[in-house]
């Protein structure tokens, strides 16, 4: 985690490390929940290899999930990634009520979890309550940048390009320099630029 902190040119690094862990340690959940979240990441910036990169990870959480059903992160991961890439929203709402489940009230994760929950809503076409819960959850952290980036794709949604320009802004400053999320956050803005 300390290596993908550094930046992009530190991926390679940080990728081989947690590799190397998942392989010394098949089973470990957070092992895998940490690659599983860094080849996530990698494929929401590297398109063409967007597809391989979320069928690894589902590999990963399925062999997680089978073998130990109580954990929450790779029950909100799988989640995570069948929305991504357009897969069974039912299947991805029971994911996140067992990740709901298996977690501690007080928890941050829970915070993720209603993120996650707004998200798979947008994805439904319930642009309402998704901007209820969204909304919600900016004002408890303002300094979340994937909060800000779910209500950009929520007013996008609602064609709003202008203001949906303003949230990826927010959300890219809220990303250190050489990170993947700001990648993102930058196609983003360049894509919707275009639109503008």
């Amino acid at each position: 985690t300390a290596r993908r902190d550094e930046g992009v040119e530190a991926l390679g690094d940080a990728e081989a490390l947690l590799r190397e862990a998942v392989r010394l340690a098949a089973e470990d959940p957070v092992q895998i929940a940490r690659l599983v979240d860094l080849l996530m990441a990698r494929a929401r910036v590297d398109r063409e290899k967007a597809p391989e990169l979320r069928t690894e990870a589902k590999d990963l959480l399925e062999r997680v999930i089978k073998g130990d059903r109580r954990t929450a992160d790779a029950h909100l991961l799988m989640a995570t990634v069948l929305r991504e890439e357009g897969g069974d929203p039912e299947r991805a709402s029971w994911m996140l009520k067992k990740a709901r489940k298996l977690t501690e009230r007080a928890h941050e994760r829970n915070d993720r979890i209603d993120l996650e929950f707004a998200l798979l809503a947008l994805m439904r076409g319930e642009i309402d309550e998704a901007e209820k819960e969204i909304r919600e959850l900016g004002q408890k952290d303002p300094s979340n940048h994937r909060v800000f980036a779910a209500l950009a794709q929520l007013l996008e949604a609602r064609q709003l390009f202008i203001p949906a320009h303003a949230e990826y802004l927010r959300a890219r400053e809220r990303t250190s320099a050489n990170s993947l999320e700001r990648q993102q956050y930058e196609y983003e803005l360049a894509r919707l630029q275009a639109i503008i």
